[in-house]
């Protein structure tokens, strides 16, 4: 499973996805994010999060230094 929804209070769910290794350091990255709503709406987010890491949409503009742009 690389993801899993849990409940913090009422309407507000916690996702925290796997995102993979740093390939420097070779610690596990985790991706988190909070919703308020239903559990479905936060199963859908999860959703929505996994789809960009398997598309590879994920990026972080601020984590990509000049050497690995050019």
């Amino acid at each position: 499973m690389r993801g899993y929804i849990r409940k913090r209070a009422k309407d507000s769910y916690s996702i925290t996805l796997y995102v993979g290794r740093d390939p420097k350091t070779r610690k596990i990255r985790q991706k988190h994010a909070t919703v308020r709503g239903t559990r479905k709406e936060a199963e859908s987010e999860l959703t929505r999060l996994m789809r960009e890491i398997d598309t590879g949409t994920d990026l972080e503009p601020g984590r990509v230094t000049v050497s690995e742009y050019f």
